[in-house]
């Protein structure tokens, strides 16, 4: 997979017309994934495959705020690379970017840099200054700039779908600390409110009230976290019980604190595990956040090797034990659970 940074000074460097979607694509989610597969339907009648994004988050820039986002940059080109996309677009997030009229950026951005013969965006695609550029602009330009426009409807989820996973899961986070900006929330949502919209926003929902199955369900996999094995303090090796470390990237959107059972890829091979996300209070002192990980019948050396870990369900809530000898009782207590849950 090819990928541009659209600078204003980008010419475009490879042959053949596009088609062009055009989206934020953070989580990339079954709603995405409708919207891609018509892309690479395209792909397949000669058309190069083009994903056009945003280089940094859109909602950080205008709100100020750090980005909390469903994917990193490393994730989502690793996921469009899996699913055989030719170019990955970058815009550039600044202020003189994002007050591009909206008609130069049809123009400019996806007629010349990218020589785009079809868009393909939802319903309330916006873009350009002020997001006034929509839908109807570019069906409106198609003409002009001799492309085409196409739309893609939004894909819903039912109350029947989304009432399998509160029949399970109801009331698994009631024990967290609502206090906390990572707590849970309870499942709130009636009859009434479906059909629902599959957004990242309603993802990032089910995310931060630690609804894993519920979010595997709208992102199509389950919810994963990525990085490079660094040291710890080596205690759960002085309980037996080993584990691995990762820092989750600062802009990553974590789950509530706690214990998760989860799935670790290793390169190619994978392996059950249990993880906790959090700050270990029972025996650390320093606000920095981590993954730690047990893996079920493994204990090789991995500093310095990248982990995959897929939060598959939330156990229980992140605690703070009055002792060591506390804490490993508790971890046992997980471990055997883990096993449960993995069959294993």
């Amino acid at each position: 997979m090819k990928i541009v940074r659209l600078t204003e000074n980008y010419i475009k460097d490879f042959e053949g017309r596009t088609v062009v979607a055009i989206g934020k694509f953070d989580g990339i989610h079954r709603g995405h994934e409708k919207l891609l597969g018509l892309l690479r339907e395209y792909g397949r009648q000669g058309y190069v495959t083009c994903v056009f994004s945003f280089e940094s988050s859109l909602n950080a820039f205008f709100s100020g705020e750090k980005a909390s986002l469903l994917t990193t940059e490393a994730e989502k080109e690793e996921t469009l690379r899996e699913l055989g996309v030719d170019i990955l677009a970058n815009y550039p997030v600044n202020s003189k970017s994002v007050a591009v009229l909206p008609e130069d950026f049809v123009r400019k951005v996806l007629c010349s840099q990218l020589g785009a013969g079809i868009i393909i965006s939802g319903p309330d695609c916006s873009f350009g200054a002020r997001g006034a550029g929509d839908l109807a602009l570019l069906e409106k330009m198609g003409a002009e700039c001799d492309f085409r426009a196409i739309c893609v409807e939004k894909v819903t989820e039912t109350f029947e779908e989304y009432n399998k996973y509160t029949q399970e899961n109801s009331g698994e986070c009631a024990e967290a600390d609502r206090g906390s900006l990572q707590g849970c929330q309870d499942y709130g949502m009636t009859q009434q409110d479906f059909p629902v919209e599959i957004s990242s926003t309603y993802v990032r929902q089910e995310i931060v009230a630690g609804h894993m199955e519920h979010a595997a369900y709208l992102l199509g996999k389950p919810y994963s976290i990525e990085g490079t094995v660094v040291h710890g303090r080596k205690l759960g090796r002085t309980m037996s019980m080993p584990t691995v470390n990762i820092v989750p990237e600062s802009d990553k959107l974590l789950p509530p604190f706690g214990v998760y059972f989860s799935k670790i890829y290793i390169g190619t091979a994978e392996y059950s595990g249990i993880t906790n996300v959090g700050r270990k209070p029972t025996v650390n002192d320093t606000p920095a956040v981590t993954a730690e990980t047990y893996i079920y019948d493994f204990d090789d050396d991995l500093y310095g090797e990248n982990l995959k870990v897929e939060l598959l369900k939330f156990a229980r809530p992140e605690m703070k034990f009055e002792s060591v000898e506390a804490l490993k009782t508790q971890m046992a207590k997980d471990l055997e659970k883990g096993r449960r849950y993995a069959g294993i």
